[in-house]
């Protein structure tokens, strides 16, 4: 099957290609520019994306259980609902993916 990622707001096309293809590529291919791509409900289980530039992309309902995240750049991204069980982030991180994941801390 054919996919296309697409920017999630000017919905030019990032990337396309067979199903399969893409999929072992954004499991295996670190530093990738992501910038914007809509990834949401995507299967990325175990990918390697450390130091991506995944700056607004959509990753809501991904599932990005294992994968290496460490040192991606998340600004901006939506990771509402997405499974990060197992994902792999750095401690500087975390401010990011407070906010991607839309969550609040209250200190007691």
């Amino acid at each position: 099957m054919k996919i296309e990622i697409k920017h999630r707001f000017t919905g030019t096309i990032i990337l396309e290609g067979e199903a399969e293809s893409l999929v072992v590529f954004l499991r295996q291919y670190c530093e990738a520019d992501l910038r914007g791509a809509d990834l949401s409900e995507a299967n990325l289980y175990g990918a390697d994306l450390h130091e991506a530039d995944l700056r607004a992309a959509n990753l809501s309902a991904a599932d990005l259980s294992e994968a290496d995240l460490s040192g991606a750049d998340l600004r901006g991204a939506d990771l509402h609902e997405a499974n990060l069980r197992g994902a792999k982030i750095r401690v500087t991180q975390q401010t990011e993916i407070i906010s991607a994941l839309h969550l609040q801390i209250i200190v007691d």
